[in-house]
């Protein structure tokens, strides 16, 4: 029995008992398939059951489902397999995540298709030594997303209080607190994150933040904001942040930077702006201030150098 229009239904598998009619083997082949009517498989179902449970925790069943029931080490689950294309590009698709209105990300090859036109070596010149070296896109695969920044479930130190999305937050002995409070860094709660870390179990989720680790997102904050300034968790207002320009941060406001301006606003009421935070950001804003006061202290060089050179003039005339 051929599945006519590639989808696999109820019927189309045996149950209870082994039936030579349906798919008992595993293996769906070209015959399995009537190949006149239909060029790919589709699993279509509605799912009512909304009880399902397993390891991961409650949630609506799934429409599919693999499951190896190996009891030795290793074991594959599922194999995606490109056996026509040895180096494939950024077109051809693994996985392609779609809504009602169309795809919302992708798993894709990033080999030849996506870097190199023609998937050949190039050879690249090492300025330093004049010598040529071999650089070769072999390929891979790469997660596409609308989704911006890393981010990982931490604690919340006090269980019973309330954070939202953009806001500011401080990090305490590895706990969420609010920003207000002393804290050993200051960190945002990502919005839409393309990848989470620290998941815990599906009962304690409430307990966490998402917290945004590296990536871009947005921030609330009060005041004008200019592109490139730092933004600093706000002491007065938690959850919110205010702009600093480099040569503006001071000792303590330098230790609550979260992130970096990544667009100018010039509204002064509460709103959310793009941050971009990245490893290098408190570093660099350390970095900033150690410049401005060694510009600071020449210019003190050439004044006190400026004013010794006049007394020393005004003594030999008089």
């Amino acid at each position: 029995t051929q599945i006519l229009d590639g989808t696999i239904a109820r019927d189309d598998l045996a149950s209870d008992s082994v039936n030579s009619s349906k798919i008992v083997d595993g293996t769906i082949t070209g015959t399995d398939l009537a190949s006149s009517t239909v060029t790919y498989l589709n699993v279509d179902a509605s799912v009512v059951t909304t009880n399902f449970s397993d390891s991961g925790g409650s949630h609506t069943a799934p429409v599919a489902r693999f499951n190896s029931t190996t009891t030795t080490a290793p074991g594959t689950v599922l194999m995606l397999k490109t056996s026509g294309i040895s180096n494939p590009g950024s077109s051809t698709y693994f996985v392609d995540f779609q809504d009602s209105a169309g795809s919302i990300g992708t798993i894709r090859g990033n080999g030849s298709g996506s870097i190199l036109t023609d998937g050949a070596a190039v050879a690249l010149l090492d300025a330093s030594s004049s010598q040529a070296v071999a650089f070769s896109n072999s390929g891979g695969v790469v997660l596409s997303s609308s989704g911006a920044d890393y981010a990982e479930y931490i604690l919340r130190e006090n269980l019973a209080e309330k954070f939202d999305p953009c806001d500011i937050v401080g990090i305490k002995n590895g706990k969420v607190v609010k920003s207000n409070q002393p804290a050993d860094q200051y960190m945002v709660i990502s919005q839409k994150p393309v990848v989470i870390g620290n998941t815990p179990k599906a009962s304690q989720i409430e307990e966490h933040e998402l917290i945004s680790f590296v990536g871009q997102v947005y921030v609330k904050v009060r005041g004008a904001v200019n592109a490139g300034q730092y933004i600093v968790a706000s002491t007065s207002e938690p959850g919110v942040g205010f702009s600093r320009s480099r040569n503006e941060l001071s000792n303590d406001e330098i230790q609550r930077v979260v992130g970096q301006a990544w667009e100018t606003s010039s509204s002064t009421a509460l709103r959310v702006v793009k941050v971009g935070i990245t490893v290098a950001t408190v570093p660099q804003a350390k970095t900033d201030q150690i410049l401005s006061l060694q510009k600071e202290l020449t210019q003190l060089r050439d004044e006190l150098k400026s004013a010794l050179s006049t007394f020393k003039s005004a003594s030999k005339s008089n």
